[in-house]
């Protein structure tokens, strides 16, 4: 039964975060792939307001993730939450104070390294979304993609060989501008940050930003690396 503890509560955990992480996903990925407005030839005929006001058109099997998560994350988080209170599976966040001296609050290494985590993931993940963008050709069109919230852009692309692409822009640096002009030639190549607009090259991703943001995340790593591993000592 023991055992049993010490899987059910670490399982739960790990259910809410992969869910929480597959939301954050199909948002991203249904804002920049899903229609504005309805087509039943695909069964896409179902309304769904993503990106704080973006609204796109899923099937309803798509859909469905959206519409149990508001339900099924806090049930699962209290779950674990009681059964932890109750068994107590996972150490305390603070230990017990033993005397009547005050004691100083601790760093915590799985803390720390979450912070580190969580800076790297956004620093990564901006600059490979950019990294990945390939577009080549001239503006045809060019709608609004958001709600009032945040700005974006649908545009319509003619490649060199006549066919239309559709490229949609999101609110983050990521993403191009949602502001270029209709009838503008655009060049992004992939694994390029720069792109280049009726021959001007435009070096306008923040790299710097980013790469402060990737310098602290990895900071943050090794230094609760190097905390756990003296908390470690201190308790052996």
């Amino acid at each position: 039964m023991q055992i049993a503890k010490k899987i059910i509560v670490p399982s739960l955990l790990l259910v809410f975060a992969a869910n929480l992480i597959t939301i954050i996903y199909l948002d991203e990925y249904f804002y920049r792939n899903r229609p504005r407005v309805p087509n039943p030839a695909a069964k896409q005929v179902y309304a769904l307001d993503i990106h704080h006001g973006a609204r796109v058109y899923v099937t309803r099997s798509e859909k469905l993730p959206f519409d149990y998560f508001p339900i099924v994350e806090p049930i699962v988080f209290c779950a674990a939450f009681l059964l932890n209170r109750y068994w107590k599976v996972l150490p305390r966040a603070t230990p017990p104070v033993t005397s009547s001296k005050p004691t100083a609050p601790k760093f915590r290494a799985l803390v720390i390294a979450v912070g580190g985590a969580w800076c790297l993931f956004i620093a990564g993940s901006t600059i490979g979304e950019r990294l990945l963008i390939d577009l080549n050709g001239s503006i045809a069109g060019r709608s609004d993609a958001n709600g009032p919230n945040r700005p974006g852009a649908i545009y319509t692309i003619i490649d060199s060989d006549g066919k239309p692409n559709t490229y949609v822009t999101g609110p983050t640096d990521a993403s191009l501008p949602h502001d270029l002009p209709v009838g503008a030639k655009i060049s992004k190549q992939k694994w390029h940050l720069s792109y280049v607009v009726d021959g001007r090259t435009l070096n306008t991703f923040p790299i710097t930003f980013y790469g402060v943001l990737t310098g602290i995340g990895l900071s943050l790593l090794a230094f609760s690396a190097t905390l756990a591993i003296q908390q470690h000592r201190a308790a052996s």
